[in-house]
């Protein structure tokens, strides 16, 4: 398992949606057969968990909403999200306190 690092965006804030992006040229791995990476923040008060089958690969109004999100919870030390969205194979990537979960599905 390879862990995707984030460059900083445009913003000045690091993101997600290179994680995103990159998530579309990662090594395919079977998350049904491959161990879970420990709890991110394990101290954190919250965890948030997103599950959408609607995210575009290069916009799209719940990307940008989620993409969003990630960017304001890496910069909150007591929250750690977790994001499940749909692709052509399984994937994990993680940035500062947002790990992304790609779930192969049907098209």
């Amino acid at each position: 398992m390879a862990t995707l690092l984030t460059p900083t965006l445009p913003s000045g804030a690091p993101g997600l949606a290179a994680d995103v992006t990159a998530l579309a040229n990662a090594r395919p791995i079977s998350l049904a057969h491959h161990p879970l990476p420990p709890p991110d923040r394990p101290a954190a008060s919250t965890a948030v968990l997103d599950v959408t089958k609607w995210f575009g690969e290069t916009s799209g109004g719940v990307k940008t909403y989620l993409v969003e999100k990630a960017r304001w919870v890496s910069r909150q030390d007591d929250i750690r999200h977790t994001l499940v969205i749909p692709g052509a194979f399984d994937a994990l990537a993680e940035g500062r306190g947002t790990r992304v979960y790609r779930l192969q599905g049907p098209r």
